[in-house]
């Protein structure tokens, strides 16, 4: 079966259910269509994004001795997997890096470049600023040109991360641009209404930043208005254009709205909350 297939029995979104779904597979006699090194190394996945990095652990070790004789995107697959796991773990930064460099050097020459972007884009998001960018360049620059269908996936998130990162690194024009480029693409795919809303957000939000508060209150309101579950983010980015039109008492539900759903989260933004309580 082809990685496409593979990939519809997976939602990381949803690890336990998709935990069970592949071991159906797993234990069927459509198990022969699949690649063995693939499947358990998305199976490790599934446990890795449960919080259960020991098992993911656990079925990656048990790979390693077959591994002489899997393919190039297999032996990529495990050593990405390998860091993405150690990515889950506290002190587990040096070990994932290089997982994720392996990653890269096994996949660029087999051109199975979906592995390439992914390795290059969690690189990214442990490098500092400076290689970040670096790093989410070269990832666009190879998914703008690939061929194969899930490398090209990664472009619409791609141009919404450096876009973070041009923001970061207070390059604002350019990290608007980057956000219109995800929109962009994000449209022409037809991805996740929530994906879309988010590059818009983003968009505003610079719009903002570079001195055009109404114009991003305007689509704020919009996303918001839009979305299909309210979010703290949203509801903050209005704030921030309301009292840079010094509309200070209409950004009061919007701030009580931001601070009840951020102290809802399992980890949630003291510093935003901090910034929204003066308003509320």
């Amino acid at each position: 079966m082809t990685t496409l297939q593979l990939k519809s029995i997976f939602d990381f979104a949803h690890p336990e259910a998709s935990l069970q779904r592949a071991f159906a597979v797993l234990n069927s006699e459509e198990a022969t269509h699949f690649s063995q090194i693939e499947l358990k190394t998305q199976i490790a996945r599934c446990y890795a994004e449960a919080g259960e990095p020991l098992k993911a652990f656990e079925i990656l070790n048990t790979l390693k001795h077959i591994l002489f004789q899997a393919t190039p995107r297999e032996k990529a697959l495990h050593a990405l997997e390998f860091g993405r796991t150690h990515d889950k773990i506290s002190l587990g930064g040096e070990h994932a890096l290089r997982q994720y460099k392996q990653a890269v050097e096994i996949a660029t020459p087999a051109r199975e470049d979906d592995i390439v972007i992914e390795a290059m884009h969690r690189m990214s998001i442990m490098a500092d600023i400076d290689d970040a960018i670096a790093l989410q360049k070269d990832a666009i620059s190879l998914a703008s040109t690939t061929r194969h269908p899930e490398g090209a996936q990664w472009l619409g998130l791609l141009y919404y991360n450096q876009g973070w990162s041009l923001h970061e690194a207070e390059q604002h024009r350019a990290a608007l641009s980057m956000f219109e480029k995800s929109l962009r693409v994000r449209l022409e795919r037809q991805e996740k209404k929530e994906d879309i809303l988010t590059s818009k957000w983003a968009i505003a939000m610079m719009m903002r930043v570079l001195g055009r508060p109404e114009d991003a209150l305007k689509q704020q309101l919009e996303v918001a208005r839009q979305s299909d579950e309210e979010d703290a983010y949203f509801f903050a980015e209005i704030v921030r254009c309301l009292v840079d039109l010094n509309r200070q008492d209409e950004a009061t539900p919007y701030a009580h709205k931001a601070i009840e759903l951020l102290k809802q989260e399992e980890w949630p933004d003291d510093d935003l909350i901090e910034e929204l309580e003066p308003f509320a």
